[in-house]
């Protein structure tokens, strides 16, 4: 017997039966209407990719909208609501549960259920879960790349509906907890912007000098190593790109290269404690992502460096442009395919010099409140490590 959240029932396994994933859902693959095509993007429709399946399991809006002519010449029905969706490719395992109807690009699949008499929706999202995690021969990885037809044939063992209930209300039990671990790192995450306003003041009260960005920093961009040259790559050089600002601190990246890259290539190799800034990105419709990378890093053409001058602390900088994003996103212009941040209209952003004793404080207090927030990671990663064990032992 196994007892969680005020539930007890039995783990015998006698009737559970096999199914292969296409005999309880009819799966769908999504598509990315051409880039080239501006008729196609920009519209009211909401088109899901990986990036928007985050920590929370039901989603409503994406990052990118598409036009009712991508619809009509392109995807055609939309992803009901309530529907399953299922990352497959690049990052494997994400889910979540559409509340609204929704399309979707080539790397999510999406299931709708056949008959939920036979599987339970969430049942089966804990199921595919822990598959996905397994990481064997169930998910067929080849590369980064979940092979459709492997996923149509993954086996789904199903107990009885009841026994499928009993389970999802166990695991739901613990995702509330998580949820609400989430909920305190967001507080956390507040944390630094209030002691800003409190130590400098407002954008309208800062009592500080003004100067222009580029009088106390100066700017260096990157390029892309040409990926035919095998020897610019699978170095131990991080190479930062816009897929890999998605913290404050870059600590490392998804590609690496090599020191010949650095000497051969467009690329320059970017000193620690720099602030980064993503510059080009279908991403800066909604957010500028900024980050500061702890050791020398590489980047690419769609990021510039801000390398601060003696008078400016790092992570003074940081926080400082974090609190100008809204006046940031105005200087966003978009291109056919992709928006641009531009550079010369940062640079002449005027941003308030305090003297050095009073940002290193402040440095040194957020230095403290990051010991803390890490204290936090780490108890959030047992309780996922217990979390992957119950759905272990539960599945």
């Amino acid at each position: 017997m196994l007892k969680v959240c005020s539930s007890d029932f039995s783990m015998d396994k006698k009737d559970w039966k096999s199914y292969k994933l296409h005999e309880l859902c009819d799966i769908r693959i999504g598509r990315t209407p051409r880039r080239d095509q501006p008729r196609f993007w920009g519209g009211k429709n909401i088109w899901v990719s990986i990036r928007d399946l985050g920590k929370k399991s039901l989603i409503s809006d994406s990052r990118e909208y598409i036009s009712d002519i991508a619809v009509s010449e392109v995807m055609g029905d939309p992803i009901p609501v309530g529907t399953l969706l299922f990352s497959f490719k690049l990052t494997i395992g994400k889910t979540a549960v559409t509340t609204v109807p929704l399309y979707t690009n080539e790397a999510i699949a999406a299931f709708v259920i056949k008959d939920d008499q036979i599987v339970d929706r969430d049942y089966l999202r804990y199921t595919l879960n822990s598959k996905s995690h397994e990481g064997g021969a169930e998910t067929a990885v080849l590369g980064k790349l979940l092979n459709k037809e492997k996923l149509r044939n993954i086996i789904i063992e199903v107990p009885p509906l009841n026994i499928q209930k009993d389970i999802v209300r166990i695991l739901f039990c613990v995702d509330s907890i998580k949820e609400k671990r989430n909920a305190t790192n967001h507080l956390l995450s507040s944390f630094a912007p209030a002691l800003f306003r409190k130590m400098f003041g407002d954008i309208e009260t800062r009592r500080f000098p003004l100067k222009r960005l580029d009088e106390v920093v100066i700017v260096k961009g990157g390029g892309t190593p040409s990926k035919q040259n095998e020897k610019f790559w699978n170095g131990s050089i991080p190479w930062v790109s816009p897929k890999d600002m998605g913290s404050e601190a870059i600590e490392d990246t998804e590609d690496h290269i090599t020191e010949t890259a650095i000497s051969e290539s467009t690329t320059n190799l970017i000193p620690q404690n720099s602030l980064l800034v993503v510059t080009r990105s279908g991403i800066l419709k909604h957010t500028i992502p900024i980050g500061i990378n702890v050791k020398p890093m590489a980047i690419n053409q769609d990021i510039k460096a801000l390398i601060p001058s003696e008078e400016m602390n790092t992570s003074f900088l940081f926080w400082q442009l974090r609190s100008f994003e809204q006046d940031l996103l105005k200087l966003v212009k978009t291109g056919a395919t992709v928006q641009s941040l531009n550079t010369d209209s940062l640079m002449s952003l005027k941003i308030i010099v305090p003297p050095i004793l009073e940002q290193l404080e402040f440095a040194k207090r957020i230095e403290e409140f990051t010991k803390i927030k890490i204290k936090q990671s780490l108890r959030g990663r047992l309780i996922d490590e217990a979390f992957s064990a119950l759905i272990a032992e539960l599945l």
